[in-house]
């Protein structure tokens, strides 16, 4: 992904209007979400409103770049896991088994 397509990605993340939605409406919009961009935008909410962490944008590039199942590596520190359950969760959403 050239940082060009990255700069696209995040920001159709970005233009998604779910922050301080309730989280029984983000639930449902999650399950009827049609675009990957929308997806991530409302995950990454979920997390800010459940956890009370934001994730970053190379947080939500390395969860894209697990979902096209490429291999990507962040520092230590880095949010590995959120990346790997933002990944996952589209995953389950779009019919896959993760284990």
């Amino acid at each position: 992904m050239t940082n060009k397509n990255i700069q696209a990605f995040l920001t159709e993340i970005n233009k998604h209007q779910v922050r301080n939605m309730p989280q029984k409406d983000i639930a449902r919009l999650l399950r009827t979400s049609t675009t990957i961009g929308e997806k991530y935008a409302i995950i990454k909410e979920l997390i800010r409103q459940v956890k009370g962490i934001s994730l970053f944008d190379a947080q939500l590039h390395t969860a894209y770049s697990l979902q096209n199942g490429r291999i990507a590596e962040l520092p230590t520190g880095e949010g590995k896991t959120f990346s790997a359950v933002v990944a996952a969760i589209c995953y389950v959403l779009a019919g896959h088994r993760v284990h």
